[in-house]
């Protein structure tokens, strides 16, 4: 997914299914997707046990280049582009390590991640492993003008195919 700005893409990220090889850092957060090892509350817990594997992406590969856009406008913009590729591919669940200031950023904006193992190094940072079930994204309705640019399709282009998010 790419977030674009005067033709210039601005920020990215990269969507891994399933696959014999595991997600990248399911195996660095010593844990075995949708329920092994997984750390979390009671909620969580409960809605992992109705997910299959392969209705699971891992997201990863974050990264940003400004061009003078905000890092919470590029995230927001992000987070679109997982409303609508979950809705296009039966997503139920998007794993992730998370850098902590990135996650700071995100509960600032109501993007509902929640924690599920213990926080580790990785790539030069702090990260926990976490995840967001795209149909709790409406819990942003909180902000009506975040909200309504998440679901209003405009600006989402591209092929969305299994060849594009294929491990």
């Amino acid at each position: 997914i790419m977030v674009e700005r005067d033709r210039e893409i601005v920020a990215g990220m990269r969507l891994v299914g399933d696959s014999h090889l595991l997600f990248p850092h399911e195996e660095l957060s010593h844990l075995s997707l949708p329920l092994g090892n997984v750390k979390a509350n009671y909620f969580v817990e409960q809605k992992l046990r109705g997910i299959k594997r392969q209705n699971i992406r891992e997201v990863s590969r974050f990264a940003s280049v400004g061009l003078g856009m905000r890092r919470h406008s590029m995230t927001i913009e992000l987070v679109k582009g997982l409303h609508w590729f979950a809705q296009a591919h039966s997503v139920d669940a998007y794993f992730m390590v998370i850098d902590l200031n990135l996650l700071n950023l995100c509960q600032k904006i109501h993007i509902p991640i929640h924690r599920i193992g213990d926080d580790f190094y990785c790539e030069g940072s702090i990260v926990m492993p976490g995840i967001l079930f795209p149909a709790e994204l409406s819990t942003m309705r909180k902000n009506k003008r975040i909200w309504n640019h998440i679901i209003n399709p405009e600006g989402i282009s591209g092929v969305f195919t299994a060849q594009n998010i294929a491990a």
